[in-house]
């Protein structure tokens, strides 16, 4: 994907053709939702599922993988338990076995947790900005060529951005960065969310 400067016309920077269109509006008109008496779904274009939106990461997968390890270790450590604690005394190698399981099950508890924390940290920070990228990536319909086209910010937008100090010397407002270089960090942010 390329960024590009907004334009009150849109062009393709590879085939100067006017006939480029959102993802977003790609994947509205590809997708259709049917129902019948024993069926429903919905049906998808090759292009609508192409420009489908990113969607955040659920829990179900991690649940799935993490606990299966842990509901073994917690019901063999029960049993194991619950046979330490009978009248004849186990020995120390089964002491030793229980321990371990116990152990296991414990990391098994902290990977969970530790996904559990990836996976809210990807839809707090990262999942916001690539729907913004999708929103704003359009597609030329001629050559197919992905630009992401962000309107430029205001002026207030900008200042928000980029704070400004204040020249002693001089007594006025210096703005921190120029045009060129607010483009630039924009691309640069860009290609960083878009690498991640």
């Amino acid at each position: 994907m390329a960024a590009t400067e907004q334009q009150i016309a849109y062009r393709c920077d590879q085939c100067g053709s006017s006939e480029i269109v959102a993802l977003s509006q790609l994947y509205e008109q590809g997708t259709r939702s049917f129902s019948g008496r024993f069926t429903s779904g919905v049906s998808q274009s090759y292009t609508a599922k192409a420009a489908s939106p990113p969607r955040p990461r659920g829990y179900l997968r991690a649940c799935l993988g993490w606990g299966f390890p842990i509901f073994f270790c917690g019901l063999w450590c029960a049993a194991g338990m619950s046979a330490l604690l009978r009248p004849p005394r186990a020995t120390r190698a089964f002491v030793g076995t229980v321990v371990v399981l116990l152990l296991f099950g414990l990391m098994f508890v902290l990977g969970l947790l530790f996904n559990f924390y990836k996976i809210a940290r990807f839809n707090r920070e990262v999942y916001p900005h690539l729907h913004s990228d999708w929103a704003h990536t359009f597609m030329c319909r001629r050559c197919g060529k992905y630009s992401l086209i962000r309107p430029w910010p205001s002026e207030q937008d900008r200042s928000a951005i980029f704070p400004q100090t204040h020249n002693e010397a001089s007594g006025s407002i210096i703005p921190q960065t120029r045009d060129e270089e607010f483009e630039a960090i924009c691309l640069k942010r860009t290609v960083r969310q878009r690498d991640r």
